[in-house]
């Protein structure tokens, strides 16, 4: 059943248009958002396995928090 949602949502993700609206609202310059950039994030949806993937990222567990093990630093850093 899992894997059947799952499916449903990848499909219409990985379609141009929807693409293309989701980088869109995530751009800050959408002038970026080009039929060079949705096909070159949509080209490896398309590959065998792609489906194995999206469901195992969100199904699977979500990895340690990046702020964690820098609470235990006692220098400056940079991030960017």
């Amino acid at each position: 059943m899992l894997l059947a949602i799952a499916s449903l949502i990848f499909e219409r993700v990985k379609e141009r248009d929807t693409l293309r609206n989701i980088l869109l609202s995530v751009y800050g310059n959408k002038e970026s958002v080009d039929e060079d950039l949705v096909e070159i994030i949509r080209g490896p949806a398309c590959d065998e396995g792609a489906l194995d993937a999206f469901v195992s990222i969100v199904t699977g567990p979500p990895g340690p928090n990046p702020v964690t093990p820098m609470a235990g630093l006692s220098i400056p850093i940079l991030v960017l």
